[in-house]
């Protein structure tokens, strides 16, 4: 008993400790892995789920989408609560997986409906795949049963500034996902989008969706090449009604540093 009771304070520890990693797009030292994998592995005979969800997250600094995806499985197979699916979903999200993340918080609102704080990471989540009609659905089924929340209203008027533009849903999703895969490739993570819309002369508006990445201005520069390679072979390519780019920011300060 008193085992088991340790089990919720090493689990954190080590979520911690990952978390602190993915503040930066560096990949640690393999010593550094291979020691959480032991940690990992002590934790899974007090708590095997929370040791699953640990190994997902050591998978995603790794960049191995096939692991990650593995032990989320298995984590969510030994406790489907609202905590693993909602680690599920932000650590799909940390390899640029979130079609994958969006499907974990789908299933997440509908098993655990009332869950403000699931609520507000779905949105983001909806938000951040260009599911707008999703965004939508839960701003007005919030509204109604009194769960309303300021980041689900927040990011349902982005969605609607986006909406009014006049780009079809399914061209908006394709685009978004082209940019994600783009950076998946240079295993860069999303860390923020910006969406701005201007009045053209002519009456129309036109939209500036930024998504941002640790990095440098020359990562941005090969990037956005490598995206534009993608976007120049599609016929019906419209940046003039909405351009999706991807735009660097510096990293903070390194954690581990003295």
């Amino acid at each position: 008993m008193t085992i088991a009771a340790v089990s919720p304070t090493v689990a954190n520890t080590l979520f911690n400790r990952l978390e602190r990693f993915f503040g930066t797009d560096e990949v640690p030292d393999e010593s550094i892995l291979r020691q959480l994998e032991r940690e990992a592995d002590t934790l899974a005979k007090v708590d095997a789920a929370s040791s699953s969800m640990v190994k997902a997250g050591i998978a995603a600094l790794r960049w191995d989408a096939d692991d990650v995806h593995y032990w989320i499985e298995n984590a969510l197979r030994l406790h489907p609560s609202a905590e693993m699916h909602h680690n599920a979903a932000v650590t799909y999200d940390r390899v640029v997986q979130l079609k994958r993340s969006a499907t974990v918080c789908k299933k997440m609102l509908n098993l655990f409906p009332k869950n403000t704080s699931l609520m507000n990471f779905a949105v983001r989540c909806f938000f951040y795949n260009g599911q707008l009609h999703r965004v939508a659905a839960l701003h007005e089924n919030t509204s109604k049963n009194g769960t309303l929340t300021p980041r689900i209203t927040s990011y349902f008027a982005r969605a609607q500034a986006i909406k009014r533009l006049g780009v079809e849903q399914e061209r908006l999703e394709w685009e978004i996902a082209a940019a994600y895969d783009v950076l998946r490739h240079n295993q860069k993570r999303v860390r923020r989008w910006e969406v701005k819309a201007e009045k053209n002369a002519d009456g129309s508006e036109s939209g500036l969706l930024a998504i941002y990445f640790f990095g440098t201005l020359n990562e941005e520069m090969v990037m956005e090449l490598q995206l534009a390679d993608v976007f120049s072979r599609q016929p019906d390519w419209n940046p003039s009604l909405m351009s999706v780019e991807l735009h660097y920011e510096l990293p903070p300060p390194n954690p581990h540093a003295d």
